[in-house]
């Protein structure tokens, strides 16, 4: 499954840089930074709620009512 990030501008450069130094994509230098952090007995990864969808995306006009602030 593929997640979307938003990184800071700043960030996705190193993430990039290294990436590039490691030979392999900036999505496996996060997944490998992601595993060895997981793999840590002492950290565990946050836990997030969102609150759930504020829309139906599915339907056409209730998204362009929500992105029109109606």
């Amino acid at each position: 499954m593929g997640v979307p990030l938003h990184i800071d501008e700043d960030l996705a450069a190193t993430l990039e840089a290294e990436a590039e130094k490691q030979g392999c994509t900036p999505s496996e230098v996060i997944e490998k930074a992601v595993r060895r952090l997981s793999a840590s007995s002492n950290y565990r990864l946050p836990i997030l709620h969102s609150g759930g969808h504020l829309v139906n995306i599915d339907d056409r006009e209730e998204l362009y009512r929500a992105m029109e602030g109606a």
